[in-house]
């Protein structure tokens, strides 16, 4: 049975750049190219289309994916040569379609001509009906359609087989076979006199069925049916056979469409009229991407008062936080890769997609190329130029895609890893109000005796040492020095394993108010009262990321950690702290 209304359409589903899954890295799509006849930007994609017949390049700024169509030449249709023959129709080109196809530089690509319809110049002379020529994108070649078939002769065998010829009865002609390998195409139709004494000519492959054949002299045998594909932006049919002439109804064949691939009807036949068959139709080959997110909207720090903003002491995430000057990102971390050890910088935009530059860059999938990512330095985009560093390899903890949320999260294996971040100018705890703001998710049961995932590391165990963390399985501590009265704590939901829930987190110090402390989890609030202990020394040590001093290690996923010295609770009760802990909630979820 022909399916005339086949319609294959297929589309790119992950346009988020840059979030490798745990364990397994997800495919990612070039972010930009040059070559094409046309350029658009359709839909969310960028489109590039070769239509003029001849070879040029398609040229990526970065390796990666994208998704490809090409479709070869069609095939002439047979003629007549002043018999009552009738002429075969062209096979359409091979229709090759891939949607995750690797581009790793330049592409070579080829848009193959049709082949010419039959000439008939005389009853005894005519010029044959030529096939289709291949179209290729890289290492993908379409062949071209076979040609319409000739009185006596058979359709030509192509990426679709030409149609076969009214022959002379009893006997006709059979049709040509596929040459498809890769891609779309399907034997054409014998002429239908093979089976009968009457008949019209057989008609070419299309990609989507084989070509036909027919019992009638006068009916114009259907053509094999073309796909249909939306990768230019609207929906076009491509690679559809010839339809044969017909017996007893001289008239020339039509020529296909340019750049569909489509094959040259065949020419129908009459006693001593000369007829020809059409052209076939060129190639095209079109290729398209996920268009880069360029970001337009207010990251966090510029949503909050100045105030707390010029406060901020270090802002390590995995998004863009504080600002967009650098094409809607903000340098984030730099990864060494697992593997070569080579290290690169990476910039994430506010939806946390991380390139090795600001839109256009290396999604980090695409440069870990199926290595482990550790982060060596978490960039501190507060603006104070704190950043978070761990220069020995056994510590440095691996950059994956995140648990929750739509972009990544530093793990912290709970017994090696930790950074630490400093201020040039001194210990950024020191004499000071302090705030900070954690968004983790624990991946471990609670061990103890403490699970820090922010602190100090003092010199001595005798002085102050701020630490921020969990200190049971139901209960998370903002301390300020090694006094259990110098500590608020917030009580927490029970570690829940596969379910366990994103962590928010914030402590602050205020020398007016003492320490107040919130946690939320699954959208439910808890909160400390305020405690006393509000003096710090100099001498509290430069700041960590998943540890504290001791060895007191964090296990699990952080995604953002924030560090203001100042009182946001002071600044204005809650309404910063709740703004905060919204912007993070749209952007990790529950």
């Amino acid at each position: 049975m022909q399916n005339y209304g086949l319609v294959v359409e297929m589309s790119l589903t992950n346009k988020n750049q840059g979030v490798p899954g745990r364990g397994v890295l997800v495919p990612q799509y070039v972010n930009s190219a040059t070559g094409g006849d046309t350029v658009q930007d359709i839909g969310g994609y960028r489109i590039h289309t070769f239509t003029t017949v001849g070879t040029s390049t398609f040229t990526p700024a970065t390796s990666g994916l994208v998704e490809v169509l090409v479709v070869a030449g069609g095939g002439g249709g047979g003629g007549n040569a002043a018999q009552s023959h009738a002429g075969g129709g062209g096979g359409a080109g091979e229709l090759i379609y891939k949607s995750n196809f690797t581009v790793s530089g330049a592409a070579s690509v080829t848009v193959g001509p049709g082949g010419a319809g039959e000439t008939a110049q005389t009853s005894s002379s005519w010029i044959n009906s030529v096939a289709g020529s291949n179209s290729s994108f890289g290492s993908l070649t379409a062949n071209g359609g076979g040609r319409g078939g000739h009185q006596n002769q058979n359709g030509g065998a192509g990426g679709s087989g030409g149609g076969g010829a009214r022959g002379v009865p009893p006997g006709g002609t059979i049709g040509g076979a596929s040459t498809a390998t890769t891609g779309f195409g399907n034997a054409g139709g014998g002429s239908g006199s093979a089976f009968g004494s009457t008949a019209s000519a057989g008609s070419g492959g299309g990609a989507g069925g084989l070509g036909l054949y027919s019992f009638n002299d006068n009916i114009k045998t259907p053509g094999g049916p073309g796909l249909v594909y939306t990768i230019s932006g609207s929906s076009a049919t491509y690679a559809a056979g010839g339809a044969g002439g017909s017996r007893n109804s001289p008239d020339n064949g039509v020529a296909a469409v340019a750049n569909t691939g489509s094959g040259g009807s065949g020419g129908s036949g009459s006693s001593g009229v000369l007829t020809s068959g059409g052209n076939g139709g060129s190639g095209i080959v079109i290729v398209r991407y996920p268009l880069p997110i360029r970001l337009t909207g207010t990251p966090l720090f510029t949503q909050l008062s100045p105030s707390a903003t010029s406060s901020a002491v270090g802002a390590f995430s995995l998004r863009a936080v504080n600002g967009l000057s650098t094409g809607g990102t903000a340098r984030a971390v730099q990864v060494r890769n697992g593997t070569t050890s080579a290290t690169q910088d990476f910039y994430a935009d506010r939806l946390g997609n991380l390139l090795t530059a600001p839109v256009v860059g290396q999604s980090l999938a695409n440069w870990l190329g199926g290595a482990t990512g550790y982060v060596t330095t978490w960039y501190d985009q507060s603006g104070r130029g704190n950043d978070a560093t761990q220069g020995t390899a056994a510590n440095q903890p691996m950059i994956q895609r995140a648990t929750k949320g739509p972009g990544y999260a530093c793990l912290f294996n709970g017994t090696t890893n930790q950074m630490s971040f400093n201020s040039a100018t001194g210990n950024i705890f020191d004499n000071t109000d302090f705030t900070v703001c954690a968004v983790t998710k624990r991946t471990a049961a609670f061990a103890g005796p403490y699970q820090f995932f922010m602190g100090t590391s003092p010199s001595s165990s005798t002085v102050p040492s701020p630490k921020f963390g969990y200190v049971s399985d139901t209960s998370v501590r903002t301390q300020i020095d090694n006094i259990a009265a110098d500590s608020v704590n917030v009580s927490v939901s029970a570690y829940a394993g596969a379910s366990e829930p994103t962590g928010y987190n914030m402590g602050t110090l205020s020398q007016t108010s003492g320490m107040v402390a919130y946690a939320w989890r699954s959208g439910i609030q808890t909160s400390s009262t305020a405690a006393g202990g509000t003096t710090q020394a100099t001498t509290s040590g430069p700041g960590t990321l998943g540890c504290s001093r001791n060895q007191q290690y964090y296990t699990g996923e952080i995604y953002e950690i924030l560090v203001f010295t100042t009182s946001l609770y002071d600044l204005d009760g809650t309404s910063t702290i709740t703004q905060i802990y919204q912007n993070q909630l749209s952007y990790t979820g529950t």
